[in-house]
């Protein structure tokens, strides 16, 4: 697996989880999203793209002292995450939505591009959305 199939996992992971959650107050550690061991060094940067991009909201972001721990205070996915995972995948008609293909990637553990037959898999689909 390379590292844009792993960071689409971990994404895929993160986004899950705060779908799950709603917008309840809560502390996240990495170890709450589901993320294979050998994969946690890609959760802050995945973090902080999501961010960055304003996908999600992080009240505060810490990272402890011990290798890849990183801990979320009150996360949640903004108006425009909601509104980007309700598109429709790539905008095509007909197809599923991004948050199907998040939720499906997150369960399955697996890049999109391995599901199915679309290239550029979950990033694309956001990057899609936060251009259009």
């Amino acid at each position: 697996m390379n590292n844009l199939e792993i960071s689409e996992i971990v994404v895929a992971k993160i986004i899950s989880q705060l779908l799950e959650n709603g917008l309840e107050p809560k502390t996240l550690r990495e170890s709450d999203f589901g993320i294979d061991k050998e994969h946690l060094g890609f959760v802050y940067t995945s973090i902080k793209w999501l961010e960055s991009e304003a996908i999600i909201y992080v009240e505060e972001i810490h990272r402890g002292t011990e290798a890849n721990v990183v801990i979320l205070v009150n996360p949640a996915l903004t108006s425009k995450g909601f509104n980007i995972l309700g598109q429709n995948f790539l905008g095509r008609p007909g197809t599923e939505t991004i948050a199907t293909a998040v939720q499906t990637v997150a369960r399955e553990n697996r890049s999109y591009a391995g599901i199915g037959d679309f290239v550029g898999g979950i990033l694309g689909g956001f990057t899609k959305s936060i251009g259009s």
